[in-house]
């Protein structure tokens, strides 16, 4: 692609084909990228969100702990809901087409015959537009791993490791200690980790042991209370110091907020009470979100492995919002599918499952050929899941729709659309 092509669409085009021709082998070359360019500390405060469950909500409550206390913040994530401006902002605002395509023209131009990923192009066009818009802190969530991942290139002042759950087994390893292997990648020697495991792995300890990274776990170093106290409660025991906020309304996911909290003390931002009323200010699309839709509350959520459904599911009883009448889910092929539907404790006739799309889509005729869901209602589409569930629950009834990136948007394009309608 020449580097004067204009279009945003475009230039995501011919990033996915030349992501289909290389992948991941380290961040070797893109740190030869941001170096030539001078992206390696694009911010005063950096931290760095890595883990299997959790990074999403911990990126959205750090963004908005910035922007209460006026820092200016710069914050890349992946993948998007709706738009692929979603992965990269601004103070909360997503940028705009025009800068990403400056960014890419940038990029485009110094990379010469070094092969880049579709992340590794998102990760430095990110610091190539934080760096321009001379942001006080940058919040870099990592992708799927951590060894090889394209944050790697940065420099940082915080390592956040929010879980390790069993996902993406197909590259990252078999079981919790390989995939916390892959996960602790992204450590630096003498830099602060907050790990928000209850079950902390030994591949993460091991490696922070042998990097002398100072560890805060959460209910150790961090203590926080759940969804039903009040005031809430976060305390960060620090060798300097001991930290404690009270807020009066718990934030719906404490576990990110405490970590989010912590990461942004260990940093140096300056954060207080009155900062942390705005944790939950905006809704965080696509994680545990809540709609009303055809006379009934539908819970809509991204959480594709048992431990997310499982989360979904104490959400759902510690937050009162009555017991789930049926769950829609659509994963990909990679997912453990059987493990999700029976995290979920509904009967057989209270889950639909619906085909997702993609090329990594589970196909109708693939989930009729497996034995142990043909007791369940398989849907070809989202709309024959809705209408079934419809027929078979009452008004006031709650449903979780939950699975892929591909079906919650698909089922928020539903009700928005019905709501503007």
């Amino acid at each position: 692609m020449e580097a004067t092509t204009k279009s945003l669409e475009d230039w995501l085009n011919w990033i996915i084909i030349q992501h289909q021709t290389h992948k991941p082998s380290g961040f070797y070359r893109t740190y030869r990228i941001a170096r030539e360019l001078e992206l390696l500390r694009v911010a005063k405060t950096i931290i760095v969100v890595g883990g299997t469950n959790g990074k999403g909500s911990t990126v959205h409550y750090l963004e908005n702990l910035c922007i209460a206390g006026k820092v200016s913040v710069g914050v890349t994530t992946s993948p998007h809901l709706e738009r692929f401006n979603e992965r990269i902002r601004i103070n909360g605002e997503e940028i705009s087409d025009e800068i990403i395509v400056d960014a890419f023209t940038v990029i485009r131009r110094v990379q010469a015959s070094v092969n880049l990923t579709f992340h590794e192009y998102v990760t430095l066009a990110a610091l190539f537009v934080f760096k321009k818009a001379e942001v006080d802190c940058a919040v870099l969530e990592v992708g799927l791993g951590g060894r090889l991942d394209a944050t790697n290139v940065s420099e940082r002042d915080v390592n956040v490791i929010t879980s390790i759950g069993t996902d993406h087994q197909d590259r990252l390893g078999s079981d919790r200690e390989s995939i916390g292997f892959e996960k602790a990648g992204i450590l630096r020697r003498r830099i602060p980790l907050i790990y928000g495991d209850s079950d902390p792995v030994s591949s993460v300890e091991a490696r922070a042991y042998t990097l002398n990274c100072p560890v805060f776990h959460l209910q150790d170093s961090i203590k926080y209370t759940g969804f039903e106290q009040i005031p809430w409660n976060f305390e960060l025991n620090h060798p300097d110091e001991q930290y404690t906020i009270h807020i009066d309304e718990p934030p719906n996911f404490p576990e990110s907020a405490s970590l989010a909290l912590g990461a942004a003390k260990l940093a140096g931002l300056d954060i207080n009470p009155r900062h942390c009323r705005s944790l939950d200010k905006f809704q965080l699309a696509g994680r545990c979100e809540l709609f009303q839709f055809q006379q009934r509350t539908w819970i809509v959520d991204v959480g594709h492995n048992p431990s997310a459904t499982s989360f979904l599911i104490r959400f759902v009883k510690k937050k009162q919002l009555g017991n789930l009448a049926f769950a829609i889910i659509g994963v990909l092929r990679d997912k453990a599918l059987r493990d999700i539907i029976s995290t979920t404790n509904l009967p057989n006739d209270q889950i639909v499952i619906v085909e997702t799309q993609g090329h990594r889509g589970l196909r109708i005729e693939q989930l009729a050929k497996l034995k142990e869901l043909q007791r369940f209602k398989l849907s070809h589409t989202l709309g024959e899941a809705i209408d079934f569930v419809l027929q078979n629950t009452e008004a006031e009834d709650l449903i979780a729709v939950f699975g892929s990136f591909d079906l919650v948007q698909r089922m928020r394009t539903t009700i928005l659309a019905a709501k503007d309608g």
